[in-house]
């Protein structure tokens, strides 16, 4: 049984499109932003200001990461959401951490993808 047009549209826009979300969770991870919520909930300022990065971007990730579930806002301070706390902070046995910065380079690599196969060079 074969789908309908519109359910392949869905599938060929969650395949394009998911470089967002990853990119958003590798950032995070790579900045820091889990473990420095750790002990509690921050501000952008607070985060920026020990992150070494710009309040209007780090305000925009962090929003995205509420989206994604991944943080949790209340009032004007962040928080780590239950999947962060389980999964991404580097004391968590379960911690995902170490791989996603692993991902963060292998996605820069993959990046390339297009001008390797029109060059072939890596």
């Amino acid at each position: 049984m074969s789908q309908n047009p519109n359910e392949y549209a869905e599938m060929i826009d969650r395949l394009a499109n998911g470089y967002r979300e990853a990119q958003v969770v590798l950032t995070a991870n790579r900045l820091g932003v889990f473990p420095l919520l750790e002990s509690g909930p921050k501000t952008v300022g607070e985060m920026a200001q020990w992150l070494h990065v710009t309040q209007r971007g780090l305000r925009i990730l962090c929003d995205a990461l509420v989206a994604l579930g991944l943080l949790q806002k209340v009032g004007e301070r962040y928080e780590n959401g239950e999947a962060a706390k389980q999964c991404l902070l580097p004391s968590s046995t379960a911690s995902k951490s170490a791989i996603l910065l692993h991902n963060a380079r292998l996605y820069e690599r993959w990046g390339k993808l297009y001008r390797v196969l029109k060059t072939g060079q890596p």
